[in-house]
């Protein structure tokens, strides 16, 4: 298993690079931290940390054509829409 640290399940949010076998996983609103598992190694390492936390409605989108994982963030605790980050992105 794999607890993120989150103070609840808010805005836990997980997607894969099936190419690069990696699985992204972002901490959750109290823990904006990224965590990449790394499926052939089976170890997990420590990604930026995101600038919006993972309020309602937020999630990871990765794109393959570009290599690039976005942050698109929902709500914060006050109601107020964030925005979308880019967390990684292949070098071209």
């Amino acid at each position: 298993g794999f607890r993120s640290g989150a103070f609840d399940g808010w805005g836990v949010s997980l997607c894969a690079d099936a190419a690069h076998e990696r699985l992204f996983v972002l901490g959750g609103e109290r823990n904006r931290q990224l965590y990449v598992f790394d499926v052939a190694a089976q170890t997990w390492a420590v990604g930026l940390t995101a600038p919006y936390d993972g309020g309602w409605g937020s999630s990871l989108e990765y794109v393959a054509s570009t290599g690039a994982l976005y942050q698109l963030d929902g709500r914060n605790a006050a109601g107020t829409p964030q925005g979308t980050a880019v967390l990684i992105r292949r070098d071209r």
